[in-house]
């Protein structure tokens, strides 16, 4: 045991072969000055580094004199185990942090990678979105001025919304070619320019040759391309705008996720938490593993598990 009478020694520990500060002893009511083998510890050898920071005065004493001080001061020795508990908790504290800093800076690419393709997704989103609106502002002129009635677009428009309100049924890739097979027909008895873009746009959405009938049946057959390509437009902003909200919240969720994982505003003390929330968070953000590694989860959950105290992080 070492009693410091004047001057600082500052403990470091090696990490991954690198000396990193953990703590320092002084002459002051935080240490008490002392460090070494404390009475009642169990430690065996000396875990780190001990530098001194200038010029120091102390005390060595050896443990064979324990026992013998025990005897002479009780009160100390509790003294000194109190340091060693106040110690070990921070000890054990600082630890946790470091590992879990740590961990999260394994993680780190791999959430700039989950971030970049919906950041990336939104740019391409926002160019092609501008786009759509202009091109918006251009089929609408070219309606008005065939005397379209605005009262016809407004029913196009009310179509839209019904039909996009439906859910969408998922379509086999045969399912699929079978239905583009079919508008594709419908437009070349219409006498419509097929356009490829605008067929499986139109396939996505979910409408039928039948549908796109029922739908065109009051507008003059010159318009009907026309109409065709401003509904196309519309149905196409609007999955953009879906698009764009999935990346969005594809990059709040990965955020939320990281932020809870560290767990930047809570505090060392045991705290309620949602385990399967916590479980959820961490395989969001494990989410690039577990894809690279082509790992097949299936996650089975208590219904009704309630909060639990923890140490979080």
């Amino acid at each position: 045991m070492f009693f410091i009478v004047e001057g600082r020694i500052d403990f470091y520990m090696d990490v991954n072969g690198r000396l990193v500060f953990y703590y320092h002893f002084t002459n002051d009511e935080t240490t008490g000055g002392v460090t070494g083998l404390l009475p009642y510890s169990r430690m065996k050898t000396y875990s780190g580094n001990s530098i001194a920071v200038g010029k120091i005065r102390g005390i060595r004493f050896h443990k064979n004199y324990f026992q013998e001080l025990e005897q002479l001061n009780p009160d100390f020795i509790q003294r000194l185990i109190g340091y060693i508990t106040e110690r070990a908790r921070y000890f054990a504290t600082t630890q946790m942090q470091r590992e879990k800093v740590s961990a999260l800076g394994n993680l780190a690419a791999g959430i700039a990678h989950e971030l970049n393709n919906p950041a990336s997704a939104i740019n391409r989103i926002a160019y092609e979105l501008h786009n759509r609106l202009l091109l918006n502002v251009e089929l609408t002129e070219k309606m008005l001025s065939q005397n379209i009635n605005p009262d016809h677009i407004q029913y196009f428009r009310k179509k839209i919304e019904s039909k996009d309100s439906l859910p969408k049924q998922k379509l086999s890739s045969l399912q699929r070619m079978k239905k583009e097979d079919e508008l594709m027909h419908w437009f070349e008895e219409k006498g419509l320019p097929v356009d490829h873009p605008v067929i499986d746009t139109f396939t996505e959405a979910g409408f039928s040759s039948d549908e796109l009938k029922n739908l065109c049946d009051n507008v003059p057959k010159e318009n009907v391309a026309q109409i065709l390509l401003w509904i196309e437009n519309l149905l196409s902003s609007k999955r953009i705008i879906k698009d764009m909200e999935e990346a969005s919240a594809r990059i709040s969720n990965l955020v939320n996720a990281t932020k809870i994982h560290v767990h930047m505003d809570r505090t060392n003390e045991k705290q309620p938490t949602d385990i399967h929330r916590d479980i959820e968070n961490t395989l969001t953000l494990l989410g690039y593993k577990i894809r690279e590694k082509n790992i097949s989860l299936k996650k089975s959950f208590c219904n009704d598990l309630i909060l639990i105290q923890a140490y979080i992080g």
